[in-house]
């Protein structure tokens, strides 16, 4: 039996309640967008193609940091935040802004973090505190270089291979 990992968006309250009919479970809400993420049979895929539902493969994604991505075309580049950072370097601290960083995780007791890391959550579901990989930990570092009172939230949703699913982002 062929097994789908997918991420489901439904259109409309209609096809949501569709969606959620097919596959006995009630569809989740982001910003009242009603979406699943799971595992779903060949059966339950076809079954959800043939009404025309828009059932997107989960893929597999390496871990990327913004600066060395060249990404372009409405997203932020990280020539955009150079410029905006040296437009006007004396205003930005950081302070009463939370952040949160999506990566390997975050080592809180590293010694240029301690007191900025205020939650700290595994995504994966494997239970792992900390950031066994360290690229979480350089990516706080980087952002506590430029805003030093800026408070971080640390959501693990790569492994320790630098490895994680678009549904962990979701």
């Amino acid at each position: 039996m062929t097994i789908y990992n997918v991420i489901i968006t439904a259109r409309n309250e209609e096809e949501s309640i569709l969606i959620a009919n097919i596959l006995q479970t009630s569809c989740l809400r982001c910003k009242n967008i009603p979406y699943f993420t799971g595992s779903i049979t060949e059966q339950e895929y076809n079954t959800l193609k043939s009404y025309g539902i828009n059932v997107q493969l989960d893929c597999k994604t390496k871990m990327c940091s913004i600066g060395l991505c060249d990404v372009k075309d409405g997203y932020i580049t990280i020539s955009d935040i150079k410029r905006t950072i040296s437009a006007d370097q004396t205003k930005l601290t950081g302070k009463n802004i939370k952040i949160a960083v999506l990566d390997t995780g975050i080592d809180a007791d590293h010694p240029d973090l301690i007191g900025s890391v205020i939650a700290s959550e595994d995504a994966l579901g494997e239970g792992i505190k900390g950031d066994v990989l360290g690229h979480g930990t350089h990516m706080a570092g980087c952002i506590k270089n430029i805003a030093p009172d800026v408070k971080i939230v640390s959501i693990r949703v790569f492994d320790d291979t630098g490895e994680g699913t678009l549904s962990g982002f979701i």
